[in-house]
């Protein structure tokens, strides 16, 4: 059963908030409240919503500032409608600086129930129809693994919760040892099952170019990566292809075992390990 669609109601006050939430509630949607700017950055972070509804006049900030913000900051999916509202008749003036700080709409107060849930499900739809593209382009179909649009996604969201709770993440990057030569095909359908069989089930692999793999390893500190990155290479550096013996294969590691405190994005982690393979720099770098 799919999930209910989240929407974010942004603002302070409570009459308004309330009276949105009525209207949406009994259509199916999950609503969730912030404050504040502060809290509605962290809290669309955290939950991802669907779409957002924000009062254009915050404790903290504007509406327009917090709509650049969440979308500047990569804190809520380019595909999440953003509706901003306001008291009183909106000038064209206005409805223009909204769609130019990112919003999909202005809507007035009081709210009119009808219009609000025929132009939400009109940008729902739209958003589904974002998504369904994006998920289709995120999944190598010859391996059924991530592809490089897919892993930089999960790593993002992986880094996201790893920084928040202080954890460990890792990255590890598998290519043959001499990418110059051809590799036989089936070499890459034994490595892309080999990674599936090796690694955790919390653990996300992908396919990041024709002879490129990738394991992302939550919880995982630089030392568990190494272990991790070993045991590929016992695996799959004894088996055969329809040609011979499988070439041997490289690998490069990197990981922190605090990503809050090492500030990184964790796309860093993805990038290190990719070119510690290509440059051949030495596996741990």
């Amino acid at each position: 059963m799919p999930r209910a669609p989240i929407v974010m109601i942004v603002s302070e006050q409570e009459w308004t908030s309330r009276s949105l939430d009525s209207i949406l509630a009994p259509q199916g949607y999950a609503v969730m409240r912030a404050y504040n700017a502060r809290q509605a950055i962290e809290r669309a972070r955290g939950s991802n919503p669907d779409a957002v509804f924000i009062d254009t006049m915050l404790p903290d900030a504007d509406g327009l500032g917090l709509c650049k913000d969440l979308l500047e900051q990569k804190a809520l999916s380019p595909a999440a409608p953003v509706i901003l509202y306001r008291s009183g008749p909106i000038r064209r003036d206005e409805r223009i600086e909204a769609l130019d700080a990112g919003a999909w709409d202005l809507l007035p107060l009081p709210f009119d129930a009808q219009e609000v849930l025929l132009r939400l499900d009109r940008y729902m739809r739209a958003k589904r129809q974002i998504d369904q593209l994006e998920e289709s382009s995120l999944m190598d179909p010859t391996t059924g693994l991530y592809t490089w649009s897919g892993i930089l996604r999960r790593v993002r969201e992986m880094g996201a919760a790893a920084a928040r709770f202080r954890r460990p993440l890792a990255c590890i990057v598998i290519a043959p040892e001499d990418a110059e030569e051809p590799v036989d095909t089936s070499f890459c359908d034994s490595l892309a099952a080999a990674l599936q069989n090796t690694t955790r089930d919390s653990d996300v692999i992908g396919r990041i170019g024709p002879m490129e793999f990738v394991v992302v390893a939550p919880d995982t500190t630089a030392e568990g990566a190494r272990i991790l990155a070993e045991r590929v290479r016992q695996v799959t550096g004894t088996g055969e292809t329809t040609v011979g013996v499988a070439p041997r294969i490289r690998t490069g590691v990197f990981g922190v075992n605090d990503l809050h405190d090492a500030n990184l994005d964790p796309t860093e982690l993805l990038v290190r390990a990719t070119m510690a393979v290509r440059d051949r720099l030495p596996v741990d770098a």
